[in-house]
């Protein structure tokens, strides 16, 4: 296992300063969440491969509460025209060597079916992971313990051959953030992994 940072710096490109809120930002692929995002999207080839950041989750209830103003007020950044700020997200990589079958299939990952993982027919076995905001020593300790350790994250699935790289992406919305994204610029660094 290996320990990953992944960097994304927003640019306002615009004339007038922007209020932004990349600390409150949460994962796209998080169940429930309509606030400011991270997106992450897996390339092979450079080609979007679509059902590879998926979130596996224990809890299946109705979304918590939105946070209030003061959330936001308190999560604020204003970036001046021409300014910028970056973000670390914090990820742990998982060789698929370190991995069993029995850690990705579709009974231990999605046990009640409601992450779309066997409907999808999607087969997992024999994939690297990316365990996003899960360090790794959290994780082999949580491998030690049970099969699911994957659960509850989001988990970017990197299967197949090819050149694989992650596309990073932060988006704020719906509500009145919608102002500030046609002025922002989301820049990363491409990360490539090997080819299973």
């Amino acid at each position: 296992m290996t320990d990953v940072v992944l960097t994304l710096t927003l640019v306002n490109t615009g004339t007038a300063p922007l209020e932004v809120f990349p600390r409150a930002a949460e994962l796209a692929a998080k169940s429930g969440w309509v606030g400011p995002f991270w997106s992450i999207d897996l390339l092979r080839d450079g080609a979007v491969q679509r059902d590879a950041v998926r979130e596996v989750r224990c809890w299946y209830g109705p979304p918590g509460q939105p946070p209030d103003r003061s959330h936001w007020d308190n999560a604020k950044v204003v970036l001046q025209p021409g300014g910028s700020i970056g973000h670390a997200l914090k990820a742990c990589f998982v060789p698929r060597d370190m991995l069993g079958a029995d850690h990705l299939d579709s009974n231990t990952l999605d046990p009640e079916g409601h992450d779309g993982i066997a409907k999808r027919g999607l087969d997992l076995v024999g994939s690297h992971v990316l365990a996003l905001e899960r360090p790794c020593d959290e994780l082999a300790a949580e491998k030690s313990k049970r099969t699911d350790f994957l659960r509850p994250g989001v988990n970017v699935f990197i299967s197949g051959k090819g050149r694989f790289e992650l596309q990073l992406g932060y988006a704020q919305g719906p509500h009145d953030f919608y102002e500030a994204m046609s002025k922002l610029i989301a820049t990363s660094r491409p990360v490539a992994f090997p080819a299973p």
